[in-house]
C-alpha cells in the first residue's frame, strides 16, 4: 500500500506518517459496502488495524492474522496453562476470523 508506520512499544501515543494514513483511509474509503463491512468488524477483532487489512487484501490467511492478534495471550498460557472459558473464547474468535475470511473471498 506504500504505507510506512513506526512501530511503538508500550502505551505512549506515536504519530504517524500522515500521507501514509491518508492512503489508508483512501483504500477504506474505496471498498464497497461489504469488504468494509469486513474490515469494520476485522480491526477490533484482531485489536490491529494492520491485520484487519492485511486479512482484507489477501497478506495473511485468517488463522495467520488471528495468531499474531493474541500473541500476549499465547504467551501467558505458555506459562501459566489454558482457562478452559478463555479457550472457548478464543476458539470462537478463531472461527469468527475464518468466517471473516470467507467473507472478503466471497467479495472478490
Amino acid at each position: 500500500m506504500g504505507v510506512s508506520l513506526q512501530p511503538v512499544e508500550g502505551i505512549v501515543h506515536l504519530g504517524q506518517d500522515v500521507a501514509s494514513l491518508e492512503r489508508v483511509k483512501a483504500h477504506a474509503l474505496g471498498l464497497d459496502d461489504f469488504r468494509l463491512t469486513g474490515l469494520a468488524t476485522a480491526v477490533p477483532l484482531f485489536g490491529s488495524a494492520v491485520l484487519g487489512l492485511a486479512l482484507e487484501r489477501g497478506a495473511l490467511s485468517a488463522d495467520e492474522a488471528f495468531d499474531l492478534s493474541r500473541l500476549e495471550e499465547a504467551f501467558q498460557e505458555d506459562q501459566w496453562g489454558v482457562d478452559e472459558e478463555a479457550a472457548d473464547r478464543t476458539a470462537a474468535r478463531r472461527a469468527e476470523a475464518q468466517l471473516l475470511e470467507r467473507w472478503f473471498a466471497a467479495t472478490v
